[in-house]
């Protein structure tokens, strides 16, 4: 039964929830996940860029115990960017720029991200929580291909240190390493070459394609509040008139901006990435666009203040609200699916400990093998073959027996009568 529903699930495929990137606004993120989480929608395989790999992270090292008290606002930290009891000065910043590359520190955002997500690994938080959590960055030059990071490609690896590089935004913070623990849990780099990883939205916002292969996705819902996209998207499957002139315009923009990247010849890395920004694909088949007024654009990298955190959440929960009844009627035989298969592993499990099933021991225990064993095999073999002489027949006529065998009868039958004639 198990491997009956494991193909269908095979042959149904699975939904994921996709986090894109936002800065500040990726806040409304917990309101999206909570409203799912408490209808139970919430799909198994999350995935996050840039400021939704936070959140993404944050949901996936806690149990089923625990996630209640997860979406508590007073939980996350208001100053990531910044100390808010010792602020920085712009000239503070500006000299940091010039000197470092950054325009923030992105060792506070590490110190951070490192206390609250802990020591955690993507295998560890995985075999912990069964939720599996995937983040995407990016690589520095052009000369490498975006990653998607989860416990089959990086199982070593920390998942704080993977956040910082996804949140890594060129300019504002300077490229990271992505750090791992050996086989003796020692905190090493995870690419021996010391590579540098930036923002994961740069190149691989949405990592649909990777799910895809690796999970057997076909069903992506996407919350989406990066700042550069939402103005691009319609929230309506049935936009007005005016609504469908801008977008036109905007696609011709948007194609007219890739096209002078291609033909630029300085700075191409610039460009490149310019042009990979402008090309991606941001919506998935349910794309969830919560309310973002222009003044939220302006504080995209400032620290959320605790009433900004709850007025994200809420407009999180309300941009879920319209979509809830689609993503039940798409997710309803998947849970179903999902729910058969906990039943029967756990079913087998019951079984296996009122049976106390110990697993098969392995036919060799050693590589070497005993005088006793290669003795006891010589006398088995060798009462093999005396039985297929004693059965040996002519066509026909009675079996015919070897002089050897008889001369053992002799001596078991001789054996037998002294036993028999021995005193007690």
């Amino acid at each position: 039964k198990h491997d009956f529903f494991m193909n269908i699930r095979q042959s149904f495929g699975r939904t994921a929830l996709l986090l894109s990137g936002g800065g500040t606004l990726g806040m409304n993120h917990i309101g999206v996940v909570r409203t799912l989480y408490e209808r139970n929608l919430l799909p198994r395989i999350i995935s996050g860029a840039s400021s939704g790999s936070i959140i993404a992270s944050f949901i996936c090292i806690k149990t089923e115990d625990e996630l209640p008290y997860a979406f508590d606002p007073d939980q996350f930290k208001q100053d990531y960017f910044e100390n808010s009891s010792e602020p920085e000065s712009f000239f503070t910043r500006l000299q940091r720029l010039f000197s470092q590359g950054q325009f923030l520190d992105v060792d506070r955002l590490q110190t951070i991200l490192r206390h609250y997500i802990g020591e955690f690994t993507f295998q560890e938080a995985f075999n912990r929580t069964r939720w599996i959590l995937n983040i995407t960055v990016s690589s520095s030059t052009v000369y490498d291909m975006p990653r998607i990071l989860n416990y089959l490609t990086a199982p070593d690896v920390l998942i704080w240190s993977a956040v910082a590089a996804s949140c890594a935004i060129p300019v504002f913070y300077g490229s990271t390493q992505i750090y791992a623990k050996d086989k003796n849990g020692k905190v090493v780099p995870w690419n021996p070459s010391e590579q540098l990883y930036i923002d994961g939205s740069v190149e691989n916002d949405l990592p649909m394609n990777k799910l895809s292969e690796l999970f057997n996705v076909n069903h992506f819902i996407v919350s989406q509040v990066n700042p550069h996209v939402i103005p691009f998207l319609q929230k309506s499957n049935t936009p007005s008139k005016t609504r469908q002139i801008t977008n036109f315009c905007m696609h011709l923009a948007k194609t007219e901006i890739q096209h002078r990247c291609t033909q630029a010849s300085i700075m191409p890395s610039f460009f490149n990435k310019i042009q990979t920004i402008m090309s991606q694909k941001y919506s998935g088949d349910i794309t969830i666009i919560p309310e973002v007024s222009y003044s939220d654009f302006l504080k995209v990298l400032s620290n959320p203040t605790a009433k900004s955190i709850r007025d994200a959440i809420l407009r999180g929960e309300r941009a879920t609200w319209p979509k809830l009844s689609i993503i039940r009627n798409h997710l309803q035989i998947e849970l179903a699916i999902d729910q058969i298969l906990y039943r029967l592993r756990l079913l087998r499990l019951n079984e296996l400990q009122s049976n106390k099933i110990s697993p098969p021991r392995p036919v060799m225990e050693s590589r070497s093998v005993s005088h006793l064993s290669i003795t006891t095999t010589a006398k088995m073999q060798q009462n093999e073959q005396e039985k297929e002489t004693e059965m040996t027949c002519d066509s026909g006529s009675q079996p015919i027996v070897s002089d050897q065998v008889l001369k053992k009868r002799e001596r078991s039958s001789t054996k037998r009568g002294l036993m028999m004639t021995r005193p007690k």
